[in-house]
């Protein structure tokens, strides 16, 4: 599960599923949800059923059900159907219906589904995930991120630019002076130049040169470099990343699965899954949700997915999903990114800087010089980090999810459903 769940964040589920669960929270359904589950619990099935069609009409669902029980009402064929249906109620067809359905699920799928859960709990599966990912993040992640970060910056940056420089500036610019002096020292003129000079370069040029360079390097393009990329990360990247995903953990998916759970296994979790999958078909939304959820049963997914979330709920749901999430995004996410700069940085940052450099030095071009490296980093590093991510998301996420649903829709999800539902009425 671990290594489905990494494979599945790695590749982008996790944002189409953040996005599909904040368009449901959005479109309302998962408060209507709510709503008709209290709802139809306190007034019972009967009245539940005919809420649930009334909802549908409203939300735009029942229009064909609509048309088709008025042609069945001017055929005669609805009053008919009324009838039979208030006959079985008043028969005692839809009390023992209920029972037996009740009786079901408190007996088997409640049953089942308490001792699976609690058998994870004993076993220490949310304590070895939680330990394991947690020491992914403290030995690995963080610590690793730090380093190669801190490292290139330190050993790799500054010190190519000063050897670049240092080198510069000693073969390029002593030659110059030896060769200017040596001339004026021929021509009888080198003796005032080199006092003059001598006294310039120690009082005057050399120091200004030397401070110049240096505060460039300390102040200017080190610090920038630096400040871009660790504000880049911190504030943009990983900020928004964590914002957005704690946002919508902590206000959107955490309260209302919380909710919706706790509910569900209170009022009881068999009426509930079957009420909810019939209004999400109703509504639209639970199609796929059904679809996955079945198939992941069917291929012995779901049983552990279940498992999981009761555990992740009674040991901190919230907390793994955010610490898995963050640890999945740190592993995948931050690697590719690293690669992808350390890569961008080494190929053709550092190739453009030691050119744009010699070019600067030469021409003397201290302000484009800044300008081009914030340029460069702005126009090459980000267009590419947002190619990258884009190309990303757009090949592996969209294909992957498409080859997942069309395998889940080829193997017989919805078939195998409605056999399911058919085996348990």
């Amino acid at each position: 599960m671990r290594h489905a769940r990494t494979t599945q964040i790695k590749l982008g589920v996790a944002l189409k599923m953040r996005q599909t669960r904040t368009a449901q929270i959005k479109l309302g359904v998962a408060l209507k949800m709510r709503q008709t589950r209290t709802t139809q619990i306190k007034l019972g099935v009967a009245l539940k059923m005919r809420q649930t069609r009334t909802t549908q009409i409203k939300l735009g669902v029942a229009l064909k059900m609509r048309q088709t029980r008025t042609t069945q009402i001017k055929l005669g064929v609805a009053l008919k159907m009324r009838q039979t249906r208030t006959t079985q109620i008043k028969l005692g067809v839809a009390l023992k219906m209920r029972q037996t359905r009740t009786t079901q699920i408190k007996l088997g799928v409640a049953l089942k589904m308490r001792q699976a859960r609690t058998t994870q709990i004993k076993l220490g599966v949310a304590l070895k995930m939680r330990q394991a990912r947690t020491t992914q993040i403290k030995l690995g992640v963080a610590l690793k991120m730090r380093q190669t970060r801190t490292t290139q910056i330190k050993l790799g940056v500054a010190l190519k630019m000063r050897q670049a420089r240092t080198t510069q500036i000693k073969l390029g610019v002593a030659l110059k002076m030896r060769q200017a002096r040596t001339t004026q020292i021929k021509l009888g003129v080198a003796l005032k130049m080199r006092q003059a000079r001598t006294t310039q370069i120690k009082l005057g040029v050399a120091l200004k040169m030397r401070q110049a360079r240096t505060t460039q390097i300390k102040l200017g393009v080190a610090l920038k470099m630096r400040q871009a990329r660790t504000t880049q990360i911190k504030l943009g990247v990983a900020l928004k990343m964590r914002q957005a995903r704690t946002t919508q953990i902590k206000l959107g998916v955490a309260l209302k699965m919380r909710q919706t759970r706790t509910t569900q296994i209170k009022l009881g979790v068999a009426l509930k899954m079957r009420q909810t999958r019939t209004t999400q078909i109703k509504l639209g939304v639970a199609l796929k949700m059904r679809q996955t959820r079945t198939t992941q049963i069917k291929l012995g997914v779901a049983l552990k997915m279940r498992q999981t979330r009761t555990t992740q709920i009674k040991l901190g749901v919230a907390l793994k999903m955010r610490q898995t999430r963050t640890t999945q995004i740190k592993l995948g996410v931050a690697l590719k990114m690293r690669q992808a700069r350390t890569t961008q940085i080494k190929l053709g940052v550092a190739l453009k800087m030691r050119q744009a450099r010699t070019t600067q030095i030469k021409l003397g071009v201290a302000l484009k010089m800044r300008q081009a490296r914030t340029t460069q980093i702005k126009l090459g590093v980000a267009l590419k980090m947002r190619q990258a991510r884009t190309t990303q998301i757009k090949l592996g996420v969209a294909l992957k999810m498409r080859q997942a649903r069309t395998t889940f829709i080829k193997l017989g999800v919805a078939l195998k459903m409605r056999q399911a539902r058919t085996a348990f009425i």
